[in-house]
């Protein structure tokens, strides 16, 4: 699945925690309208490839559980 269509996919899912995944939109296309678009369409995030180690790893952070 690409695009929206995956996040509906996740959204529709019956299993709470893969429901509750964030979803993030990775594309090269960093044009304002695309990103407006991934947002509107329910998006938690747009990411614009090409991403760097250092700030992948930042920005999978952030979306990560806390740990206990």
């Amino acid at each position: 699945l690409v695009g929206a269509k995956s996040h509906y996919a996740l959204d529709a899912c019956p299993v709470p925690t893969l429901a509750a995944l964030p979803c993030i939109a990775v594309s090269a296309d960093a044009m304002p309208h695309q990103i407006a678009r991934a947002r509107t369409a329910g998006f938690d995030d747009y990411w614009v490839k090409p991403l760097d180690v250092p700030t992948l790893a930042d920005r999978v952070l952030r979306y990560a559980p806390a740990q206990s």
